[in-house]
């Protein structure tokens, strides 16, 4: 019945963007119930059996909505578990409650249901016997010990660590895919880069374009945060073959920003000693070792989480050096009094964004994106809005914003890069 009112607002409109996961139930699991309250004993075997044949999660059509699914998450306890949590995939972080798993009776089935946009992407695991308590994300040694009690989803192996969930209709990732026609770019490393104002050492990456020219025409450049993931796990030096080869963009320099050991939490998120780095070491050097661009309008930076938020902030400090910012689920809940999410309200955050609002308007465009299944308080995609918002109010130009039907995810960062990179400064 709840599924079929559900269906009835879809069909006048009126659905709502999320609706709780208690509240709608998988006609399998359904079904299950019904045969175990019978004494079905076999039932349950076979509904594992049934699992491991087609794999996990568990994904099932709604009549008369084509745009949204029932995905059920299912976990195979023992006489030892007491709870089990979902952490990622459709579940949302700030809420303990919305995302336990209900166990099927006194059966080995522990199960919740989402109803989710068919177009959802994303990794999870599974948390079981979880502590139940809030980590923040600058207590390094809680979050190892949280996350030392993640499990892979054994129906859905995944890779990494993670299992992956993708969607029917999910966004398609074309600028990943190795093109074997596309000319390869050159990587190149610099290992223990100094700063003299950081008082510590990184590595850098540099990406050049097929056929690059050192006394040509200069090329564009774009700086992305977070080196190591952003050469691998998002395959920008990929990418960049498959925009260029493609006529998507000019080709351009790509300078990869590693982290200092231990410093990414202090560095990035608007730090002003880290921003004198950028401009008065790091661009220096750029500038006498490369044939870039010192036209901020062609010149882009980028990054996600913190580094979302940093690309925007060393943009506000230094427009003359980058006129276009790509922040993938920026951290714009920010504030200098504490550098994790503030579940009590007790900081008020959003600073960037208030910077912004105070100043006068600089010469930067944006292309912005979140997920809807970010977690926080308030929740990653409610301060991408605000920040958003008060862009527009101040006039800066926002080429594209978007909201992905995802978690905080390189799974889905890797896909929208090249995207970014085109809505800025594509041909």
């Amino acid at each position: 019945m709840r599924v079929l009112s559900a269906m009835v607002l879809v069909l006048v409109g009126l659905a709502p963007c999320r609706v709780e996961a208690s509240e709608y139930r998988s006609p399998r699991i359904e079904a299950l119930a019904g045969e175990v309250e019978k004494g079905k004993s076999k039932a349950v075997d076979q509904f594992w059996k049934e699992m491991e044949a087609k794999g996990a999660p568990l994904v099932e059509a709604i009549e008369g909505d084509p745009n949204h699914v029932l995905m059920t998450m299912v976990w195979r306890g023992d006489a030892d578990t007491e709870n089990v949590r979902l952490v990622g995939g459709a579940a949302r972080g700030e809420s303990f409650e919305k995302n336990m798993l209900e166990q099927l009776g006194d059966s080995d089935v522990w199960y919740k249901t989402y109803w989710t946009r068919n177009d959802l992407r994303g990794t999870y695991r599974f948390s079981p016997n979880d502590p139940l308590k809030f980590v923040p994300m600058d207590d390094a040694e809680a979050v190892r010990a949280q996350r030392k009690n993640y499990r892979r989803d054994p129906l859905n192996p995944g890779r990494g660590g993670k299992s992956l969930v993708e969607l029917a209709n999910a966004p398609v990732q074309k600028w990943i895919v190795l093109n074997e026609d596309a000319a390869e770019g050159e990587l190149i490393r610099e290992s223990g880069f100094k700063s003299e104002i950081l008082g510590n050492e990184r590595g850098i990456g540099v990406y050049l374009p097929p056929g690059y020219d050192a006394s040509g025409e200069a090329y564009p450049l774009f700086m992305v945060f977070d080196l190591t993931t952003y050469v691998s796990v998002v395959p920008t030096p990929r990418i960049m073959n498959n925009l260029i080869h493609e006529k998507k963009i000019d080709p351009a320099v790509v300078v990869f920003v590693g982290n200092a050991a231990g410093a990414r939490n202090d560095e990035l998120p608007c730090n002003e000693k880290f921003a004198d780095f950028l401009a008065m070491e790091l661009m220096p050097w750029v500038n006498d070792n490369y044939n870039v661009s010192t036209d901020p309008s062609k010149n882009v930076i980028a990054g996600s989480s913190f580094g979302g938020l940093a690309s925007s902030f060393f943009a506000f400090r230094h427009p003359e050096l980058f006129g276009n910012v790509i922040s993938q689920s920026g951290s714009y809940w920010w504030s200098p009094e504490t550098n994790t999410i503030d579940l009590a309200h007790e900081v008020e955050g959003e600073w960037l964004t208030r910077e912004f609002a105070k100043a006068e308007k600089k010469g930067i465009r944006f292309f912005i994106e979140s997920g809807l299944n970010e977690g926080g308080a308030p929740s990653m995609v409610i301060t991408n809005r605000h920040f958003r918002d008060v862009l527009i109010a101040k006039g800066y130009e926002i080429v594209k914003y978007d909201e992905f039907n995802g978690g905080h995810d390189y799974l889905n960062w890797r896909g929208s890069l090249g995207e970014g990179f085109i809505a800025l400064v594509g041909k």
